[in-house]
């Protein structure tokens, strides 16, 4: 598959190129043969609704096209007929990766409907039929006795109550336990996002029907398959940074230590966490861009919290208050790995680089605006949203936990052409979004600072839908938490150019060119403060 289940494409590829592609540059004896016009395993056609998010925009292929419902079957079947022409007194290896129980759900027809679970059971059976055959082939082949298998998956289920009409909802609803006791899913950074199965069969190597408790990854599986072939890995800095070997754990061989000291996992939007022992400390901090719906779904992962597995393995119980210490140690470590760049080893302590700030001039031109933010200022300006305060030479706002929308402070604007200058300071706040009002606040635009990127965007006008927003630049951007950087904003005509720091972008639009009368100084997410404010004509 050239992607997940329900991709773009709806094609397979095979020795790197394109199953019965019909045009395009392919080399001589590379032409594949079309699977014949009564083959139940293919189509002419391929739709948005045989997608993943059913919506999607389907690439434009000369080839013939997966059925859903016969893509466990057709890999199976390739898998399969691959190990039965394998020399017996050769090892191989084998890469199986089946699309269930991926979304789009979709078994063959000949189990649909046999689980008490619905179709993301029969889904699940279909898992179990494939890999039932894979194993029955290894016996056929007669290697099964000498073949070490490993079962195991990418990530936790999918365990989202609230869309209930999911076939996962469904399933769990129906009493499937679909991440078994432990909290949330995939995606998300509570173990149900990394709690997975790893079953491992090597007859005459690993003692049947044990169990293992040791904490392992499956990026161990590097250093584990180098150690079985007596291959020496390069360090730690330059491969398999964070990967250990495991092998001792896969043989019920005793050891003295854990094989890992710790581990460390993070959710789809990039909340890190540490696990060590018995504990697991949630950094809280995710990626700059996450969508203000989204931050309201996943705000409990988006704070600090320390959790004890063994006494509380469903993470109900935060004791990070109880445990200091603890915290301190974890958060250090953390950024130790991080600043090493790998964690198969402990990285030495680097001492941070102080980050570079830009000094940019004053603004030329008549100042019509002044407030250096060493107090909160007074009418005009207003809170309208979010909790504010001055502090630390500075107003610092911060958005109410549950809104949806950011914190706002408004302020007054008078100026056609010139510049908007001021300095910014991120301490866990997601993005700043500085929105200018034109003429009678019918129209306006907005500048978007995160800690990763800078972006123009002229805004919806009023009356028009939230998805009528016109990007107009962007640029990746990165600055440190904690540090004041400088903004400016300068306006001619219809063309802006924004400058954070030392990182500048340019854009149009006929709104940016219309005479600004009003500011939203906005904050999304924890904290960001802003001093020595300028407007100049």
């Amino acid at each position: 598959m050239p992607s997940n289940h329900g991709d773009l494409t709806g094609i397979y590829v095979e020795n790197r190129f394109v199953y019965g592609l019909r045009n395009g540059k392919i080399p001589p004896g590379m032409k594949l043969p079309g699977p014949v016009p009564d083959d139940d395993n293919f189509k002419g056609t391929y739709g948005p609704e045989d997608t993943e998010s059913g919506r999607a925009k389907i690439l434009d292929l000369a080839a013939p096209r997966r059925v859903n419902e016969r893509v466990m079957p057709t890999l199976a079947d390739r898998a399969v007929k691959w190990i039965g022409r394998q020399d017996k007194q050769r090892p191989f290896f084998l890469y199986f990766t089946p699309v269930a129980v991926h979304n789009p759900v979709t078994p063959d027809k000949d189990i649909a409907g046999t689980s008490a679970a619905g179709l993301y059971g029969d889904w699940i059976f279909e898992l179990d039929r494939s890999v039932g055959r894979i194993l029955d082939a290894l016996e056929k082949q007669g290697v099964a006795g000498s073949t070490l298998v490993i079962f195991t998956s990418d990530n936790g289920g999918v365990k989202e109550p609230q869309r209930t009409d999911s076939f996962q909802t469904k399933a769990l609803n129906a009493g499937l336990q679909v991440n078994g006791p432990w909290r949330g899913g995939k995606h998300h950074v509570w173990e149900g996002g990394f709690r997975v199965p790893f079953i491992v069969r090597w007859p005459g190597k690993v003692p049947a029907g044990t169990v293992c408790p040791e904490m392992i990854s499956l990026a161990d599986l590097l250093s584990t398959t180098a150690a079985l072939v007596g291959e020496k890995l390069p360090p730690a800095d330059k491969a398999a940074e964070d990967s250990y070997n495991i092998l001792p754990a896969i043989l019920g061989e005793p050891t003295p230590a854990p094989l890992r000291r710790d581990m460390i996992v993070h959710s789809a939007d990039g909340v890190f966490a540490i696990r060590q022992g018995p504990w697991k400390w949630i950094e809280g901090v995710p990626v700059d861009e996450i969508k203000p719906g989204q931050r309201k779904a996943r705000a409990e992962e988006y704070k600090p919290q320390l959790y004890n597995l063994v006494s509380d393995p469903a993470e109900t119980n935060d004791v990070s208050a109880a445990n200091p210490e603890l915290v301190k140690e974890f958060r250090a470590l953390l950024e130790r790995y991080r600043n090493g760049g790998y964690s198969r080893e402990l990285p030495p302590i680097m001492e941070k680089a102080k980050p570079v700030v830009a000094v940019l001039p004053a603004p030329t031109g008549r100042i019509t605006l002044n407030a250096e933010f060493q107090t909160m200022p007074v009418a005009p300006w207003a809170v309208t949203r979010g909790q504010w305060s001055a502090k630390d030479g500075g107003v610092w706002g911060l958005q109410k936990p549950g809104d949806e929308q950011g914190a706002c402070l408004h302020g007054p604007l008078t100026i056609t052409n010139g510049t908007i200058q001021y300095e910014i300071n991120f301490k866990g706040a997601n993005r700043h979004s500085l929105r200018v009002e034109t003429g009678d606040r019918q129209h306006s635009f907005r500048i978007e600072i995160a800690r990763a990127y800078v972006g123009l965007t002229k805004n919806p006008s009023r009356g028009e839908g939230v998805d009528q927003t016109e990007p107009l630049a962007r640029k990746p951007l990165k600055l440190e938490s904690g540090q004041w950087y400088p903004v400016r904003i300068t306006c001619q005509g219809s063309n802006a150019t924004v400058q954070v720091n030392d990182v500048k972008i340019t854009g149009a639009h006929p709104v940016i060119g219309e005479p600004k009368t009003g500011m939203n100084v906005l904050v999304f997410g924890e904290t960001a403060g802003f001093r020595n404010l300028k407007v100049a004509e």
